[in-house]
């Protein structure tokens, strides 16, 4: 579609203002993954399609204010597109992390950039997935971190065990965790104080000394 459109240095808007005039029906995914300029995007954001404005919501030319518009989309994937940006500002991923729908809220929890503000939202979140993910995300505050570690579900403390940056003092805690998969969780983890080492070994729960066991190698 847009080879058709190519004369001489004839770019950006050209392109885009092309691709409107022949209809927004012949307006494709891969077409938005051509545009190489934000008034290209520009051009192309009040597409009726959503999957064409979630396209347009991924591209990584997309510009701050663009984002700012389609957070507000009507439709959750394209919204979902918007909490998965690399370069979502803050204030973005903060509200969407309060978004009715499930897979925008998922997508905010995966975003490697989440800023804290938006995990501690997140944080209260009834969807286990999603406090899995903020236990085990790395910009995850020590007090939301220190939350998580007593969630009841074993999955969610397994998470938080699994976090780098998860305080020494939450480690201990999840080290005598009832649930083994928390504790192996906290075993694996590299660089352990050697009191938390200590106590795997010492332990009197001999099944969990079995599991560590396993996990570490250590024979009895």
């Amino acid at each position: 579609m847009f080879q058709e459109w190519f004369v001489g240095n004839e770019v950006g808007v050209v392109r885009a203002h092309a691709l409107t005039r022949s209809g927004w029906a012949s307006v494709t995914p891969e077409d938005v993954q051509r545009c190489t300029e934000a008034a290209e995007l520009a051009t192309l954001v009040e597409h009726p399609w959503p999957h064409i404005r979630a396209a347009i919501a991924a591209h990584p030319q997309i510009s701050v204010i663009l984002l700012r518009r389609l957070k507000n989309d009507s439709d959750a994937t394209v919204r979902a597109a918007v909490a998965a940006h690399p370069y979502a500002a803050s204030s973005i991923l903060w509200q969407l992390a309060t978004d009715a729908d499930l897979t925008v809220r998922l997508s905010v929890a995966r975003n490697p950039h989440a800023p804290p503000c938006a995990l501690a939202i997140l944080a209260h979140d009834d969807d286990p997935a999603i406090l899995a993910l903020v236990g085990r995300h790395t910009s995850a505050p020590a007090d939301v971190l220190a939350g998580l570690a007593a969630h009841a579900l074993p999955a969610v403390r397994a998470a938080v065990a699994d976090n780098p940056g998860t305080p020494e003092s939450v480690c201990m805690i999840l080290a005598r965790d009832q649930a083994a998969e928390v504790v192996m969780a906290v075993c694996l983890r590299r660089g352990l104080p050697k009191v938390i080492s200590a106590f795997f070994v010492t332990s009197e729960n001999r099944p969990l000394r079995n599991v560590i066991g396993r996990a570490l190698a250590i024979s009895e």
